[in-house]
Order: structure tokens, then C-alpha cells, then sequence
């Protein structure tokens, strides 16, 4: 799997759950739902954009090293 197709599977897998737990607000709305929220998801999200814009320059050095090396 490519660093691209990585990084879009990632993106993707974080918006299906944000898109989930947000659904579920409609029948599980308590202080429970709210701190498991602020615990993991908020938390998980936070990580999975440092993580593709980590993905972002590693693409970024790969095609300058290729641009460099004459590995296009």
C-alpha cells in the first residue's frame, strides 16, 4: 500500500468514526458519552491529523529525494 493510499485510508477510517459517534449523540447523550468522547475520540483525532500531516511530508521528501536521485 502506498504512503497516498495510507494516508487516505487513515483520513477516511477517522471520518467514518467522527461521522458514527456523532450518530450515536442521538440515543447516547450522558456524561458517560461525553467523557468516553474527550478520553478517546477527541484524543485519536487530534493524532490521526498529526499523523497524515506527518504523511504529508514524508510524501514530500520521497518525490524530492526521487526529483534528486533521478528516480522519477
Amino acid at each position: 500500500m502506498s504512503l497516498s493510499t495510507s494516508k487516505a485510508a487513515l483520513h477516511d477510517a477517522m471520518k467514518k468514526l467522527r461521522i458514527r459517534t456523532d450518530s450515536v449523540k442521538e440515543q447516547w447523550d450522558d456524561e458517560s458519552r461525553r467523557r468516553f468522547e474527550r478520553d478517546y475520540i477527541d484524543p485519536l483525532e487530534s493524532l490521526v491529523i498529526s499523523t497524515v500531516k506527518g504523511m504529508e511530508a514524508m510524501e514530500a521528501l520521497i518525490s524530492q529525494v526521487r526529483r534528486e536521485c533521478g528516480d522519477d
